[in-house]
C-alpha cells in the first residue's frame, strides 16, 4: 500500500524566505494595500462539459531566475509554470494529505529510514527521454548536491535504482515527512539532458508536464503549448498558455478589468477584496488558500548579537506588537493576525495563552524595556530590516510606532530584497521581516527553526537560535507515522517557540487566483490514481492540465 502522510515541501525558497514579509501588506507586490473585509474561499461556477482548444494569458507576480528544479529561485508564480512544464512526483489534496502524482507510489519501511519510489511505465519527456529510475536518480542526486536545495536532503544518505522502475532513497535517521520533498520544487522532474547542459538547463525547461516550453523572455512572458504526447490521456485541454510577468498589482487587475488577461494571481489585499468583489457579482471567478493552513508574516529577532542575545529584550518586542491593529490597518482584516505558526483551524494549534506566547501588553513591554536598559547601560533600540518597497511604508510606520508606545526605538532599514537576503543569511542584521513557511505542517519550516546555526557563516536558521527540546521535537515529529503523536510533537514546538521568543509572527499569509468568465477547470486536475483536486507547491498555484475556455 502507498504511504500517505501530510504534505508540504521541506524545500523553500532561501531568497523569499527572507522577504516575502510584504505579504503582511502587499503581498510582495507594489500596489496600495488598504482594503475592508474578508477574502473568501473559492466563488465561481462551471458549465457541465469542458471544451478543448484554445490559449488563455495568465499574469504572474512576479519573474523566476531559472527553470531549472535545483538551481532556479522558485517562489509562488514560478511553481504556476512548473506545473504546466513538469510534473512533480507527489502533490497533496484539500485536506493536505500527500499522495502519488508523477510517481506511481512512494512506500517507507517500517521506520522510515528508507522509502522506495515506484514510477509508472511508458512516460517520457518532452524530448522523448524515459523517466525511468536513472531519471530519478539522476534529479534527486542534483537535488542533494544543490546549494539551493541540499539542505532539505542533510539526512538522506543514499540514492539508488533497484530496477528501471523504482528508486530507493536511504536516511540516516527516520524520515517519516520525506514525501513533503517530493511535493515542493526538488520533487519537479527535468529531463536528465536538461540538467546535463549548463548553458541552457535555467533558459529551456523540460519536463514530462502537459505543456511543453517554447519560449521565455525574462521580465516579459513564458509561452508554452501543448504537449500531445502527455501521459495523462485527455489533458491537457488547452492548445496554449502565455504567462505574463506584470509585477504590480494594480497594473495587473487593470488589465484583467479590460479583457487583457484571463488569469492571475495575487497577494495584496485590496487587488484580492477587489477581484473577489467582481466574482461575486457574477463579473468573474475566484480562488483563494483560506480555509487551508498558509504560512505567517513575522519580525526575525537575530539572537547571536545584541540586543536580542538577551531575552528580555525580544520578551519586550513581543510584547509591544499588536497583531490584531497590524492586520485591520495594512489590510483591512483581509491578512488575519498570527501569533504562531499554525492556524486555529490546525488540529495541532495551541492558542497564544496555551503556547506561553507573549500578546499585546505595552505596559508590560515598556517595562521590560525599562529592565534591559538598567542591565545594559543603554535604551532598548535597533534597526528593523524591510524590503526597498514603497507600499511597505505604512507597515513599517505602525510597527515603529507600536514599539515607540512601550519606550523602544526602531530604526527602519529598507533594503534591496537581494541585499536584505543575504545579510540575513550571514547573520548581519539585528531585526528583519521574513516568512514563516509552515504551511500546513511546521516540518516545512524544519531548517529555519530546529537546525543548529553554525558559529559562523550562512545558516537557514535565520534567528541564530538553537533549542533542543525544539529540535527534539521536530525530530520525533519524523519518527512517527502517527498523525496524532506528530501532533502532540508540534504542540511542543509552538510552546517552545512561546518561551524562546526568537521571532514575532504578525500575520497570516493568503494568496488568490481571479479568472474571467470564460476559464474553467483550474481547480479541477485530479490525482491519476483517482480523487482531488491536486495541488503542487501551494494551494493558489493550480496546475493547469484541466484548465478550458469556453469558447464563444
Amino acid at each position: 500500500m502507498t504511504q500517505t502522510t501530510t504534505w508540504r515541501s521541506g524545500l523553500v525558497l532561501v531568497v523569499a524566505a527572507v522577504f516575502v514579509v510584504a505579504a503582511a501588506c502587499s503581498g510582495a507586490e507594489s500596489g496600495s494595500s488598504s482594503g475592508s473585509g474578508s477574502i473568501a474561499p473559492n466563488i465561481g461556477t462551471a458549465p457541465a462539459n469542458p471544451t478543448p482548444g484554445g490559449s488563455l494569458v495568465f499574469a504572474l507576480a512576479a519573474e523566476t531566475t531559472g527553470w531549472s528544479p535545483y538551481q532556479g529561485q522558485w517562489g509562488a508564480s514560478a511553481f504556476i509554470v512548473a506545473n504546466a512544464v513538469f510534473d512533480p512526483l507527489v502533490a497533496f489534496d484539500g485536506e493536505g494529505v500527500a499522495h502519488p502524482y508523477l510517481a506511481q507510489s512512494v512506500t517507507p519501511n517500517s521506520d522510515f529510514t528508507v522509502w522506495d519510489i515506484g514510477l509508472r511505465p511508458g512516460v517520457t519527456f518532452h524530448n522523448g527521454e524515459k523517466l525511468d529510475a536513472a531519471a530519478v536518480v539522476t534529479n534527486l542526486t542534483a537535488a542533494r548536491s544543490s546549494g539551493l536545495t541540499g539542505v532539505a536532503f542533510q539526512d538522506v544518505s543514499s540514492v539508488e535504482a533497484t530496477d528501471e522502475l523504482h528508486v530507493r532513497v536511504t536516511m540516516q535517521k527516520p524520515f517519516s515527512t520525506f514525501p513533503l520533498l517530493l511535493a515542493g520544487q526538488a520533487g519537479y522532474m527535468a529531463a536528465p539532458a536538461q540538467l546535463a547542459d549548463p548553458a541552457t538547463s535555467q533558459t529551456h525547461p523540460i519536463g514530462t508536464g502537459p505543456f511543453v516550453f517554447s519560449s521565455w523572455v525574462p521580465d516579459v512572458k513564458v509561452e508554452v503549448v501543448k504537449n500531445p504526447n502527455y501521459w495523462r490521456q485527455g489533458f491537457p485541454r488547452l492548445d496554449a498558455i502565455e504567462f505574463r510577468v506584470l509585477p504590480d498589482s494594480q497594473s495587473r487587475d487593470t488589465t484583467m478589468r479590460a479583457g487583457g488577461l484571463n488569469v492571475m494571481e495575487t497577494a495584496e489585499p485590496q487587488t484580492m477584496l477587489a477581484a473577489q468583489a467582481r466574482a461575486q457579482a457574477g463579473e468573474g471567478q475566484f480562488y483563494s488558500d483560506v480555509g487551508h493552513e498558509t504560512d505567517e508574516s513575522v519580525i526575525g529577532l537575530n539572537t547571536a548579537k545584541p540586543p536580542f542575545d538577551d531575552p528580555i529584550a525580544r520578551q519586550a518586542v513581543a510584547y509591544a506588537i499588536d497583531q490584531a491593529q497590524l492586520s485591520d490597518v495594512t489590510s483591512g482584516g483581509a491578512l488575519p493576525p498570527a501569533w504562531g505558526p499554525l492556524a486555529p483551524t490546525s488540529p495541532a494549534y495551541l492558542s497564544p495563552q496555551e503556547a506561553g506566547v507573549p500578546t499585546t501588553d505595552p505596559e508590560r513591554a515598556r517595562q521590560l524595556a525599562l529592565d534591559y536598559q538598567s542591565a545594559h547601560g543603554q535604551p532598548l533600540e535597533f534597526p528593523v530590516m524591510l524590503p526597498a518597497d514603497p507600499s511597505l511604508s505604512n507597515t513599517g510606520q505602525l510597527l515603529q510606532q507600536q514599539l515607540a508606545t512601550a519606550g523602544i526605538k526602531a530604526d527602519l532599514q529598507l533594503v534591496e530584497q537581494s541585499a536584505m537576503a543575504s545579510k540575513v543569511l550571514i547573520g548581519d542584521y539585528q531585526a528583519s521581516a521574513f516568512a514563516l513557511f509552515s504551511s500546513p505542517t511546521l516540518d516545512r519550516s524544519y531548517s529555519w527553526i530546529a537546525s543548529r546555526p553554525p558559529e559562523s557563516g550562512l545558516s537557514l536558521n535565520f534567528t541564530r537560535f538553537y533549542d533542543p527540546e525544539l529540535t527534539a521535537a521536530m525530530d520525533a515529529s519524523r519518527a512517527t507515522g502517527d498523525p496524532s503523536a506528530r501532533n502532540d510533537d508540534y504542540r511542543t514546538v509552538q510552546r517552545r517557540m512561546g518561551a524562546d521568543v526568537q521571532m514575532v509572527f504578525l500575520t497570516r499569509r493568503v494568496r488568490a487566483i481571479a479568472s474571467d468568465n470564460q476559464t474553467f477547470g483550474l481547480l479541477d486536475t485530479t490525482f491519476p490514481d483517482g480523487g482531488g483536486p491536486a495541488y503542487a507547491g501551494l494551494y493558489s498555484t493550480p496546475f493547469t492540465a484541466s484548465a478550458w475556455i469556453q469558447h464563444s
